[in-house]
């Protein structure tokens, strides 16, 4: 199933979409809602500068503002996985957890006293609302505890049922229930059940609808580059992770351990990705830096250095700085250090849909400053090829390698179902 450039803008570009959930209960809110949910998430002076002079005038436009947006829901959502996750799922289990204790107290009390009293009951249906409360909170607008844990229901179910007997004062139905209760809760209070409803390697959530096909509403639709396409993440030095959707083999389910693992083993790459980048690579006044893989996702184990260099054209480097401003002062550092040839889209297949006037037309740009001794991603020294552009805050790298860029056909790969060919 090809994505088609129109597809894609009406997206990314829409200010209402459905919502769509995938098997596992992950809710993806609707395009409306995604930006004031991720305010949170970005430095909220992005764009303090693209007002004129005096304030009172509308704002300067943004560059490649299509392409800043969809970039910005992508650096939000990877920054929550980096930033964020551990601490929400932290608070999700705690907020169950107090459901529990809160449960075997009601039994140990009954039991104690053997007595029936309507404020035990009373007092279950608030903890399990304010579980509920608790882990939606903690969890979206990334998933929906409510859809997946049912922390509402499960609560209403068993309530209902113990309001029944303490009306006939059956003291062993009421806590046969407790137990069913205290059972039911602890299945999704646990760090297994997190990690099929809340996965964090791989993510299957939102965000990889937004790296490959925002304009999908819901599982049924879903292209076939969901369940061939894999993304690794990377944030900074300190946070890797895989998107791809999760295998129906279970026995190639042990596929994103087996990787994962092997990252921890490999720490050589990103270096390597920022030594061909060359003058790219523009720390100062930096908020972030994200390395985005594009490739096949692997029908067995491989170790990840080679699934890397198999893929190691499709790499989007991503560096976010405050406001549009520093960004553009970047990029002219950038191409101070290298030379520049046109600019293109990169998305191979746009003169079959809507025109390179339409498309996000990025900078070919070339340096010298890597040599075949400081890396050994190619054979070719001195000479690196790739394409820059700024979108907004935002300026991202693709392609760079020792080839030049019309030696080099077809190289975007699994890129071209990417957000950045927008």
């Amino acid at each position: 199933m090809k994505r088609t450039r129109r597809a894609f803008l009406a997206v990314v570009g829409t200010t209402s979409v459905a919502g769509c959930s995938d098997t596992s209960g992950v809710n993806y809110p609707d395009v409306a809602d995604e930006d004031s949910d991720e305010s949170t998430n970005e430095d909220t002076s992005t764009n303090s500068d693209e007002t004129e002079e005096n304030g009172s005038e509308e704002p300067k436009q943004i560059k490649n503002e299509l392409l800043a947006r969809g970039t910005r829901r992508v650096v939000a959502d990877s920054l929550w996985f980096a930033t964020e996750y551990r601490q929400s799922i932290k608070e999700y289990l705690e907020a169950v957890q107090n459901v529990v204790d809160e449960i075997n107290d009601a039994y140990s009390e009954v039991t104690r006293t053997t007595e029936l009293d309507q404020s035990v009951v009373d007092q279950l249906r608030e903890s399990g609302s304010d579980a509920a409360n608790r882990a939606q909170e903690a969890l979206t607008p990334h998933f929906d505890p409510q859809r997946r844990s049912r922390i509402s229901s499960r609560t209403e179910q068993h309530t209902d049922v113990l309001d029944r007997f303490i009306d006939v004062n059956d003291i062993d139905r009421f806590l046969e229930e407790l137990d069913r209760m205290q059972s039911s809760f602890q299945a999704i209070a646990t760090r297994s059940f997190v990690k099929r409803a809340y996965s964090v390697n791989p993510i299957h959530n939102r965000l990889l609808y937004r790296l490959l096909y925002p304009g999908s509403a819901s599982d049924d639709d879903r292209p076939d580059i969901f369940e061939s396409t894999q993304v690794e993440i990377g944030v900074g030095d300190e946070f890797s992770t895989f998107a791809h959707w999760p295998y129906s083999d279970s026995s190639q389910s042990t596929y994103s351990t087996a990787i994962d693992d092997a990252y921890r083993t490999d720490q050589r790459y990103r270096p390597e990705i920022r030594a061909r980048l060359g003058p790219v690579v523009q720390p100062a006044d930096r908020t972030a830096e994200l390395f985005f893989i594009f490739g096949n996702r692997p029908g067995s184990p491989q170790p990840l250095s080679e699934w890397i260099q198999q893929h190691s054209d499709a790499v989007v480097y991503v560096q976010r700085y405050p406001n549009q401003k520093t960004a553009t002062n970047r990029l002219d550092e950038i191409l101070a250090g290298g030379q520049t040839g046109d600019t293109e889209p990169i998305d191979p297949a746009i003169d079959e849909t809507d025109g390179t006037d339409t498309a996000t037309n990025w900078q070919r740009f070339y340096h010298f400053d890597a040599s075949s001794d400081r890396y050994e991603f190619d054979t070719h020294s001195g000479v690196q090829y790739g394409y820059v552009v700024q979108a907004g805050e935002f300026i991202l790298a693709t392609g760079f390698t020792g080839d030049a860029w019309d030696e080099r056909l077809g190289w975007q790969g699994r890129l071209e179902n990417g957000w950045v060919v927008i």
